[in-house]
């Protein structure tokens, strides 16, 4: 009776093993094309230096722009400003060249971007203090 037992115990995770498997269910894809305007929505940020970093919603009506043809756009008050062209070096990088560097030496630098599950766009600013983070949905294709 043990015997019978164990056998099926044991086609029974035969059965679960090769069966559906959760790799067997395709991933939410996440928008992954930075082209478009993206209005800020959050900033990951600290209140004072040394401070501990927190998510926070953003009180500026600060947006982006990634164009077709590679140009890279800031608008904070009025109207976009160029800031440069842009190429995506990697799933998670991208490279601007500045169109007016301001020390020429340094004509490039690299942001680190994601996309989580809702498809909101989130960049590195660069720093460790103040905002870190800035987190984008998008409001044009």
């Amino acid at each position: 009776m043990k015997t019978h037992i164990y056998y099926y115990y044991l086609a029974g995770q035969i059965l679960l093993a090769t069966g559906c498997v959760y790799h067997d269910i395709p991933p939410i894809v996440a928008n992954s094309d930075l082209k478009g305007t993206w209005a800020i929505t959050q900033v990951y940020a600290n209140d004072h230096w040394g401070g501990p970093l927190s998510w926070k919603n953003a009180n500026s009506n600060k947006e982006i722009k990634f164009t077709p043809d590679l140009e890279y756009f800031i608008k904070t008050t009025n109207d976009f400003v160029l800031i440069g062209t842009y190429k995506v070096i990697s799933e998670q990088q991208i490279e601007i060249t500045w169109d007016k560097p301001t020390a020429s030496q340094y004509p490039t630098y690299l942001l680190h971007y994601e996309f989580d599950p809702s498809s909101r766009l989130t960049l590195t600013t660069g720093t460790s203090e103040g905002v870190v983070l800035e987190k984008y949905e998008l409001k044009e294709r």
